[in-house]
């Protein structure tokens, strides 16, 4: 009985000892990166999170992202924290970069960087729901509409089809915004769809609002005679299926757009 007990607090002791040492040898990483920039800056991160992903999540931004100097160094230390997994510190980083059109950048080319990264994707499925800012996620809009996967554009669908049943939610407002920037006229169907669904308790007037945005010419030109039509055949068929009431707002945009 003894002897087992010896047993189990020898191998406890060998046990402890052997995660000191492998955290003592992962601070070599954080000490590393005090004094790094550029590319080492990055490589470095990555080898923090091959050994310690919770240690790397924790200094992601006072350790690393501070000595990320420039937008290239961010965006590629922003795709190893994807690539790993560390997606926390990564939503809410865009705030803390003082340049907007270095916000705006990066999200772009994260963005964009999907259609070889399927990682990026589910990144940016799970940032809907996983950062806790509505400005944190508003942040990341570029990336949204830079990402030509065909998977994003089904999930968007779907997230835009399930109104909330609340009249302003600033989460949905912003993917709605993405969902219009991303497909235009071609997504005239699934606002329509929405705004049938949001008309009693949900975000109606919003979703009417995207659906013009949708087909807005750029400034200085005209709206297409194709855009018109699908417009007001989208309005049409919302206004078949809400109260009258409702159908009036409808109506108020198409009088509006000379219809």
């Amino acid at each position: 009985y003894m002897s087992n007990i010896m047993l189990i607090f020898a191998t406890l002791g060998l046990t402890l000892m052997s995660s000191t040492a492998e955290a003592g040898r992962c601070d070599t990483f954080l000490r590393q990166a005090d004094s790094a920039s550029g590319t080492r800056i990055v490589s470095t991160f990555k080898q923090l999170a091959a050994c310690d992903s919770a240690m790397a999540d924790e200094h992601y931004h006072q350790r690393f992202m501070k000595r990320a100097k420039d937008s290239d160094t961010l965006v590629s230390l922003t795709m190893a924290a994807i690539d790993a997994d560390i997606w926390n510190p990564v939503w809410e980083q865009q705030s803390k970069v003082t340049s907007y059109d270095a916000r705006d950048e990066i999200a772009q080319r994260v963005g964009a960087s999907c259609e070889t990264n399927p990682k990026v994707v589910t990144f940016l499925q799970g940032a809907y729901l996983g950062i806790r800012s509505d400005i944190d996620f508003r942040q990341w809009d570029d990336a949204y509409i830079s990402c030509p996967s065909d998977d994003l554009t089904t999930w968007l669908s779907s997230k835009v089809d399930s109104p909330p049943e609340t009249v302003f939610d600033e989460r949905y407002d912003a993917l709605l915004s993405v969902y219009t920037a991303r497909q235009g006229a071609d997504g005239l169907p699934v606002l329509a769809a929405a705004a049938v669904k949001a008309a009693d308790s949900g975000p109606y007037d919003t979703i009417l609002m995207q659906m013009d945005a949708a087909v807005k010419p750029e400034f200085g030109q005209s709206m297409t005679a194709e855009n018109r039509t699908a417009l007001e055949s989208a309005l049409v068929e919302v206004a078949k299926q809400v109260t009258p009431s409702k159908a009036r707002a409808v109506a108020d945009r198409l009088a509006n757009a000379g219809s």
